[in-house]
């Protein structure tokens, strides 16, 4: 964060509670294909997590919101998108911190009831509209029709299976992890029918 605000920027361009409850934004003119998956997936956990919540299956929704939290936006949104935050296209960097603060805050008021305290330290580290006093009393997430996107979820789970079988192989030639090495790619195979 520091770096981008090297530029001039300050956190509430990027963290307001408007400028979340727009998300996701668009680059060079459209989503960028991780924000689109992290979106799709955020409202689809969201609406499992209301079910999960409204039949009183509570395991069912600890579980549903630790896997987004830990799965999906940390291990590979955040990964993910750790060279847009960093990059000198102003134009990505902003969009990256701004769809990723806006599925922060969503992620926040989704994990309350499991873990209030925390949550409520962090949802305060954010700017918040006049007179919010507690995530608590905060609206609960819910999802909007305009995150659903049942392409993105299949192209981005081909890429986390492409880059699994990747790390596969890595870890069963022991090869350093840091270390760059040449690999192809073939597009299509001699055992793959034509489209």
């Amino acid at each position: 964060m520091e770096k981008y605000e090297q530029t001039g920027a300050k956190l509430e361009q990027l963290t307001s509670p408007e400028v979340r409850a727009a998300a996701p934004y668009t680059a060079g003119g459209a989503i960028p294909l991780a924000d689109k998956w992290l979106f799709a997936r955020l409202g689809e956990t969201i609406n499992a997590v209301n079910q999960a919540f409204g039949t009183y299956y509570f395991h069912e929704a600890a579980q549903q919101i630790y896997q987004f939290f830990w799965g999906d936006f940390c291990d590979w949104y955040i990964e993910w998108v750790k060279p847009d935050l960093q990059s000198a296209n102003a134009e990505r960097a902003e969009v990256g911190w701004k769809n990723l603060f806006a599925a922060f805050d969503a992620a926040l008021r989704l994990l309350h009831p499991v873990m209030p305290f925390l949550t409520e330290e962090l949802w305060h580290q954010l700017p918040q509209r006049a007179g919010a006093k507690s995530i608590a009393l905060d609206a609960y997430p819910v999802a909007p029709d305009r995150w659903k996107n049942p392409a993105a979820l299949e192209e981005f789970a081909f890429l986390q299976d492409v880059i699994k079988s990747l790390r596969e192989v890595r870890s069963l030639m022991k090869l350093d992890p840091k270390k760059k090495v040449k690999a192809d790619f073939p597009a299509r195979t001699p055992y793959c029918a034509p489209p």
